[in-house]
């Protein structure tokens, strides 16, 4: 690539070279006679370009013509190398997975039992999305009736675990029923800092963007949004539920999808007590313990259909004492 463009600003040079070279040359007159209509003999003058001006002329236009071609002709093949780069990379990709996934299903295959494989291959092997760095905030509150509010905001990390597009389509079903009240307050997807999902309960339908409300009856409706995911890249996830309780909460959460890592953070009155039951492979350990809040880790991957119980209760007299 170097003695390409060395050889173009050589042209270059010498192309300007010549242009002064013709440029300082003069241009001569010359007499010439011809026969008119008449048959009668006349003179004339006439400009004329000298050969070596002729010459210099021509040098200059070989020289910049080729400096030209030599560039497009390298642009248009450096271009076109590029792509095919591209093209094979992620056919190697492509097919380095599908190695790493046929090599995974053999070895699964003699260490997993047949009925629990095809399940672990689905879930699991061939998950196309994982979710990393989840936190699952819960906030809660009571009012002077003792009824419990909790706001839980889950945020994650979802990544394209495959070498293609991905629309991944996102949909949650609100039900409304004794002893729980629950509703999406909001939603919020960005891929690359760019904002693709946004949603917020109090909103005019015209304010949210890439959300589609269906109501189910009157106690049920469905909040749906469509994700496209570029390949070996995520999405940055936020959603915001809140949940009404009477004067004793118990309640559950769970995820639908694998996750690497968890964190738990609960906040709450001092005169409550606040428990989590785990039902996760990790170990969920307790990180502070505070009057008012509650930090758990988990590290390493969650499986889906996996996740938490927590209880929320006031103290009675003979836990204060």
């Amino acid at each position: 690539m170097k003695r390409i463009v060395l050889i173009i600003i050589v042209l270059i040079i010498t192309g300007i070279f010549l242009e002064v070279l013709s440029s300082n040359q003069s241009l001569v007159y010359k007499e010439i006679s011809y026969l008119n209509s008449d048959g009668i003999k006349e003179n004339s003058l006439i400009i004329d370009k000298p050969i070596l001006k002729r010459f210099y002329d021509i040098g200059v236009y070989l020289s910049f013509s080729l400096a030209f071609a030599i560039f497009i002709s390298t642009f248009i093949s450096s271009k076109l190398k590029e792509e095919q780069l591209k093209s094979k990379k992620a056919e190697l990709e492509s097919l380095k997975d599908n190695l790493y996934k046929d090599i995974h299903n053999a070895l699964f295959q003699k260490i997993i039992p047949k009925e629990l494989f095809q399940t672990v291959k689905d879930e699991i092997i061939n998950a196309e999305i994982i979710r990393k760095d989840a936190e699952w905030i819960l906030d809660f509150s009571v009012d002077d009736n003792e009824n419990i509010t909790c706001r839980l905001t889950s945020i994650m990390k979802s990544y394209n675990n495959t070498n293609q597009i991905i629309k991944n389509p996102i949909s949650a079903v609100i039900a409304n029923h004794n002893p729980s009240d629950t509703s999406i307050e909001k939603v919020i997807c960005s891929i690359k800092g760019k904002q693709t999902v946004y949603y917020e309960k109090n909103n005019k339908p015209e304010e949210n963007k890439g959300v589609e409300i269906e109501k189910i009856d009157d106690k049920m409706h469905k909040i749906h949004y469509d994700l496209e995911i570029p390949p070996n890249n995520y999405v940055d996830y936020t959603i915001i539920y809140k949940i009404e309780h009477s004067k004793r909460l118990q309640d559950e959460f769970f995820t639908w999808l694998p996750v690497i890592n968890l964190k738990i953070i609960a906040t709450y009155p001092p005169e409550y007590n606040f428990e989590i039951f785990s039902m996760l492979s990790p170990s969920l350990e307790l990180k502070v313990k505070d009057d008012d809040r509650s930090i758990y880790e988990a590290e390493g991957g969650i499986l889906p259909r996996q996740g938490i119980v927590y209880y929320l209760d006031k103290k009675t007299t003979h836990n204060n004492v």
